[in-house]
């Protein structure tokens, strides 16, 4: 029996026919599965992208506050309610201080972000609201897979084989809802509901106690009321009559023995005093260090009135808070003047004068006859400042500006006599000699030969000590109390010139410049009455 072809022919056309369909219909079905689940997980995607919004909207309040954009990339990678929680504790801040933005000193000591110099400079760059969508799986976090373009066969194509192919594409080509595909949305759906751009970012947060007005007000009443209750009572009656009974002997005269008696009195209430004011100071300075305490000038007055300026220095190095400079003893007028010109808008350069803090050198019949004894140009009123700050409260013999000690040692008695040194080797014991004092006078030179020239249209980087550096323009270190500069052995900033390819520091803010800068045209005569004649020689 033959083979009946038509028949062969139209069993295999039948079977191929229904492949064909089969496949088609597999593609209807998998194109409407996907288009159901993607109505489903739309409304998804629109909570995450909710979400998304209102992380990028407290980031940019957070900013507001104070925030740079690392800390706000690092709180919104640091878990799901990070940026919520940098905000809300950036807002009880502000609120609680009465400013709308607090300064970098503030966020720092709120915030504690270990990671935050590893962040990469991209991430910082992204838009916040692109940042914020990545985060909190709005956007891929990768470029999304596309489904392969490649064209099937013809032969493929005639089949059905490539039917669930083409519909993929219709799946990814489509809009379907909010800009997006049907393709986009599922595979959004599976992405994690939140996921932290920046790897181990950790935010943690410092309970910081506020000095505010109220508190500050308590504080001056409480001191006020605690010195004035420290003298009073029975027990310290009897401890300053105590103290007068015990002073003066039977050697001197009535009158020598009052003063003696007074002085004992006076001495004892000043302990009294110091002690409960101590107490007191110290717990506020412990409770509110953080939180402004010695930002008030009110608070640093009190305390240095109440304690002495020894005290207060101590207290703020305890606390890492920059010391209270003292007002140079001779200021230059000339350097006054020029810089209250710079605030003026006047911008020319000055005439670069040496600093050596000495006087002139001698010279004629003035000079020392033996060269090998001959004196050094002693102090001017200004360098003799800076020294007596340092040696204050030491237990020093005296000091020498002059003279070595190898020129000590080359000296009779009487030539030392004659030079008002200590005459014998005992007597040198705790005296500083002319290289004490060079080295004591070192860096505060170094910053008032550049200080006292500087140029207007330059940038210069300053060092705060116990702080950071920063870059200041010549305008903005003219305006800055030469005090801090002059202190002995460290002062409390040092000026450094850049250097062509140097990297610069950040900026200095207002808030720190503020610090140290005095209102010269306000306080020139205050200034003047408090230092007395003015050195000539500067």
């Amino acid at each position: 029996m033959g083979l009946d072809w038509k028949m062969f022919a139209a069993d295999f056309l039948t079977e191929v026919t229904e492949d064909i369909e089969e496949r088609q219909d597999a593609a209807k079905e998998y194109e409407k599965e996907q288009k159901a689940a993607a109505e489903r997980n739309a409304q998804l995607i629109q909570q995450r992208d909710l979400k998304a919004r209102s992380a990028a909207s407290l980031g940019k309040q957070a900013r507001a506050l104070g925030a740079s954009p690392a800390q706000v990339r690092t709180a919104m990678a640091s878990g799901i309610t990070g940026i919520a929680d940098l905000y809300s504790k950036l807002q009880a801040a502000a609120n609680t201080k009465g400013i709308k933005t607090l300064g970098v000193d503030d966020v720092d000591a709120l915030i504690n972000m270990p990671n935050l110099a590893t962040v990469n400079q991209e991430l910082i760059d992204m838009p916040l609201e692109e940042f914020a969508k990545r985060s909190y799986g709005v956007q891929p976090l990768t470029t999304t897979t596309k489904p392969d373009t490649k064209e099937a066969s013809m032969l493929a194509s005639m089949f059905g084989y490539d039917a669930k192919q083409r519909a993929e594409k219709r799946l990814s080509d489509t809009e379907f809802a909010g800009g997006m595909s049907v393709a986009d949305i599922n595979a959004l759906s599976r992405q994690s509901e939140y996921s932290s751009l920046i790897d181990d970012a950790t935010m943690t947060f410092t309970e910081v106690n506020y000095f505010t007005s109220d508190n500050s007000l308590t504080f001056s009443k409480t001191l006020s009321k605690t010195l004035s209750d420290s003298v009073k009572g029975d027990e310290a009656e009897a401890y300053i009559k105590g103290k007068v009974r015990a002073a003066g002997n039977s050697s001197m005269t009535t009158s020598e023995l009052k003063e003696a008696r007074d002085k004992a009195a006076k001495n004892a209430r000043d302990f009294l005093k110091t002690n409960a004011a101590k107490i007191l100071i110290d717990q506020y300075a412990d409770t509110y260090h953080k939180g402004g305490f010695f930002d008030s000038r009110l608070v640093r007055n009190q305390i240095e009135a109440a304690m002495g300026t020894g005290y207060l220095n101590e207290l703020l190095d305890m606390y890492d808070q920059v010391p209270n400079t003292q007002e140079d003893s001779d200021q230059d007028t000339s350097t006054t003047s020029s810089s209250t010109a710079s605030l003026e808008g006047n911008q020319e350069p000055p005439i670069k004068v040496e600093q050596t803090l000495r006087e002139p050198e001698a010279t004629g019949s003035e000079a020392e006859e033996d060269s090998t004894l001959k004196a050094a140009s002693p102090l001017t009123e200004e360098g003799k400042a800076i020294v007596e700050q340092a040696l204050g409260g030491q237990l020093i013999k005296g000091y020498t500006a002059e003279y070595t000690r190898e020129q000590w040692n080359n000296m009779s008695r009487n030539e030392r006599e004659e030079r008002d040194l200590p005459v014998s080797r005992a007597g040198i014991i705790g005296f500083d000699f002319k290289e004490d004092i060079d080295e004591m006078l070192e860096k505060p030179l170094r910053n008032l030969n550049i200080k006292r020239n500087i140029d207007p249209d330059k940038e210069y980087k300053i060092k705060i000590k116990g702080k950071k550096t920063y870059t200041v323009t010549g305008n903005q270190l003219s305006t800055m109390d030469d005090a801090a500069f002059t202190m002995p052995y460290k002062p409390a900033i040092e000026i450094t010139e850049y250097k062509e390819g140097d990297n610069k520091a950040p900026k200095i803010t207002q808030r720190i410049l503020k610090r140290y800068q005095r209102a010269f045209k306000e306080e020139v005569q205050e200034e003047k009455d408090s230092l007395g004649p003015t050195n000539p020689n500067m």
